[in-house]
This record gives structure tokens, C-alpha cells and sequence, in this order.
């Protein structure tokens, strides 16, 4: 199976986006979550997420984007309940989001998980040190504080990319399975994954943005929703 890669800036405006267009696409729901949000400037890209994310469902699905109606599973993550075979999950982060999805045969299990991560907290050793794996954060201790930034980044991203994939949200403590190898390695039990596969990359100069899926993919295939001049995404595990 191949994986689809779709990606948007929130500081531009997308195709068909206007205030009326978000009013008559969006469910009740997404408009009153959008009014709760404290400054335009997250009520704007809260709502660019939004819209990538249906604009690109409803072009796999060849439905019109405002026809789509998510539903929650019991951990939180996102689905559509009448399109079964349409796997995906939504991350954005700052200025950006990223969207992976695939159309999985039927019966199939296959399920995805994306992190895209810009922000670094003020003390990433102390954060570390909290909720890493030991091996993890001695890893980033050992290394030089000019690359700390981008390690932690890429830690974070696998982890949460792998309980995206998972669903169960933060349910899986993040310090019972270490990432900073090339193949994440369980720590307190059985992984719960029969099949995994994670991969992560630098986006941009310093941002990380890591993928997960519990089969392994033939293909990745990246596009951007609109043109996003001098952004640089290539493999970093």
C-alpha cells in the first residue's frame, strides 16, 4: 500500500476559502470549536487545518468536502464512519500542517500516524528528563546544546507519531518505549504492534515531522495543497 503525503501552509489562504465557503463546509461542531479559539490568528489556522484536511479527503474520496462527517474512536482519534477504508490522521503545527492518509483494501487493519513538531520548550533537558525513556534522555544530554533542539524535536515527533498510530492518545506512557535508534525499541511489555514501520524527517531548518503505520509502505507520495516556495523536506531516520 502507498502512503499519501499532503501538506499546507496556514498563513496562506487555500483554494475555495473565504468566510463563506468555511460557513457552509464546515459542521456545526468545527464552527462553534473554530469560535472558542482565543486569537484570529489561531481561529485562521485552526480553520486552514480544517479545510486542507477536507479538501483532501474529499478529493481521494471524490465527495464534496463539506459531505464528510467525522466521527471520534474511544481513544480520540478522528474517522469517517460511512468511508471505512479511508485511513489518515492531521497534524499541524505553528505556520504548518501535514496530512497522511491511504485507501486500505477492504477488511484491512492498516492505520497511520503523522507528528509535525515546531515548537522546543525553554528547558528540553528538563522535559526530557520527565517524560523520555533514561536512554533517551541521556542521548540528548551527550550531545552538543547547538543540536539539542532538533534531537528533541525528533524524539517527540516518533513518539507521538506512534501514538497517533496506536490511538490510545497519551494512555501509553511516553517513557515505556525509546525512539532514538533507527527502530523504536518497547521497554515496559509487548509492543502493541504486530507490524511497524517509522520514519522521520527534517522539515525546514529545524522542524521534525515523523510518520508511522503498522504495515510497511510501497511508496510515499508528497504534494503540497498550495505552492510553498524554499521549503526543504528530506529523511533524517
Amino acid at each position: 500500500m502507498d502512503l499519501e503525503v499532503r501538506y499546507w501552509s496556514l498563513d496562506r489562504p487555500l483554494e475555495g476559502e473565504s468566510a463563506l465557503a468555511l460557513e457552509r463546509i464546515f459542521s456545526p461542531s468545527e464552527l462553534e470549536r473554530r469560535s472558542r479559539l482565543v486569537s484570529p490568528q489561531l481561529r485562521e489556522r485552526w480553520g486552514r487545518a480544517r479545510l486542507g484536511l477536507r479538501l483532501s479527503l474529499g478529493h481521494s474520496l471524490q465527495l464534496p468536502p463539506e459531505s464528510l462527517e467525522f466521527a471520534l474512536a474511544p481513544g480520540g482519534k478522528p474517522y469517517l464512519p460511512r468511508h471505512p477504508r479511508l485511513a489518515f490522521n492531521l497534524s499541524h503545527s505553528e505556520g504548518w500542517a501535514a496530512l497522511v492518509y491511504l485507501q486500505r483494501p477492504e477488511g484491512s487493519k492498516a492505520a497511520v500516524g503523522i507528528d509535525l513538531e515546531a515548537s522546543l520548550p525553554q528547558a528540553p533537558l528538563e522535559v526530557g528528563k520527565r517524560f523520555f525513556a533514561p536512554r533517551e534522555s541521556l542521548f540528548l544530554e551527550r550531545l552538543p546544546p547547538e543540536q539539542r533542539g532538533i534531537a528533541f524535536r525528533r524524539l517527540w515527533t516518533r513518539k507521538e507519531a506512534l501514538l497517533k498510530l496506536e490511538g490510545s492518545g497519551l494512555r501509553i506512557p511516553l517513557r515505556h518505549f525509546a525512539v532514538e535508534g533507527e527502530r523504536p525499541l518497547w521497554l515496559h511489555g509487548e509492543s502493541p504492534f504486530a507490524h511497524l514501520w517509522l520514519a522521520t524527517y527534517r522539515w525546514g531548518l529545524e522542524w521534525s515531522l515523523s510518520l508511522a503505520a503498522n504495515f510497511e509502505p510501497r511508496r510515499l507520495h508528497w504534494q503540497a495543497l498550495a505552492p510553498t516556495p524554499n521549503l526543504l523536506i528530506e529523511r533524517d531516520v
